[in-house]
């Protein structure tokens, strides 16, 4: 049985004028091509647009726009993909931009913006990802990239509370898990996983004008976790090679830290704590089976730890 299905409202109010430009209707274009495909479109507030293209079955998508000059495109190319927009200010929106691409099968998108200026991005190639946006406040910027085998089944979550930050996670094989909270005012985050699968990477940021940085490759099976809050905090994980099962947390509490955190080989551990200002920590693992833990309180400590071979054990604490 084919069965196509068209929802659009569109509600208008009276044409007004903001910064000088004039603020005219709504519009949306929906294609569908396939079986069974489903597009829900509700517009009210001025000048919003809405576009969906879905290729393939049973796809289904609904765009909400409360507001003024938002902007959101979805298109799928495939089977059972789901992607769901919510675009809302109860003031006069200035603009935000919304954009879902799904490529293959039973793909999961949600963006959700409040605010202005705000842009939010989405691309699923494979099958069974899960990717989920939030922004509230303005001119913040996400980015999804989830591509992998047939079967990607990655998981992805952005938080964006504030202004000017920006959130990117790129997912290049399967069964990765990656999280970012920012919490704050200028904020940076970005989670690569490049290599292998079953990865888990967390970012979360509390505060203004902090750097996070996590690249996940090798094998697969590695954990990472940065944790930041204050201002102008610098933390980098790098886990590569041709290794596995490597575990790396960062915690900053305080102004201007600096962590970073290398590790190539097979089950490493590796942990930084930051509480203070001006504070600077790095570790090297090379092999397999190493261990270090690295404790800095008060201000303008510096620890480098360097371990090359296996089963390696090394504890640095500082303090005042």
């Amino acid at each position: 049985m084919q069965k196509r299905s068209l929802t659009i409202l569109l509600v208008s109010t009276i044409v007004i004028a903001v910064s000088g430009l004039a603020l005219g209707g709504n519009s949306s274009t929906v294609t569908q091509n396939g079986l069974d495909n489903e597009a829900t479109i509700t517009q009210t507030g001025l000048d919003n647009k809405a576009t969906i293209t879905q290729s393939g079955n049973e796809n289904t998508s609904s765009q909400d726009q409360l507001g003024s000059n938002n902007e959101g495109y979805i298109k799928q190319v495939g089977n059972k993909n789901t992607a769901k927009q919510w675009q809302v200010d109860v003031l006069i929106t200035i603009y935000n931009l919304a954009n879902i691409y799904q490529q293959g099968n039973e793909n999961y998108a949600y963006q959700e913006q409040h605010g202005n200026k705000n842009e939010a991005y989405i691309d699923q190639i494979g099958d069974k990802n899960k990717a989920l946006q939030s922004q509230m406040g303005d001119e913040n910027y996400a980015k999804i990239l989830q591509q992998g085998s047939a079967v990607s089944n990655n998981t992805a979550n952005q938080t964006q509370n504030g202004s000017s930050n920006t959130a990117e996670i790129e997912q290049q094989t399967c069964l990765n898990i990656a999280t970012q909270l920012q919490l704050g005012d200028d904020n940076w985050a970005k989670i690569l996983q490049g290599g292998g699968d079953w990865n888990t990477a967390n970012q979360s940021q509390n505060g203004d004008d902090n750097w996070a940085d996590i690249w996940q490759g090798g094998t697969g099976l590695h954990t990472a976790t940065q944790t930041q809050s204050g201002n102008e905090n610098w933390a980098n994980i790098w886990q590569g090679g041709t290794g596995h099962n490597n575990t790396a947390m960062q915690t900053q509490v305080g102004h201007s830290n600096d962590a970073d955190i290398y590790q190539k080989g097979d089950f490493n551990l590796a942990t930084q704590t930051q509480s203070g200002s001006n504070n600077y920590a790095e570790v090297t693992q090379i092999g397999d089976s190493n261990w270090c833990q690295q404790v800095q309180f008060g201000d303008g400590h510096s620890s480098t730890v360097i371990q090359t071979g296996d089963n390696n054990v090394a504890t640095i604490t500082q303090g005042p």
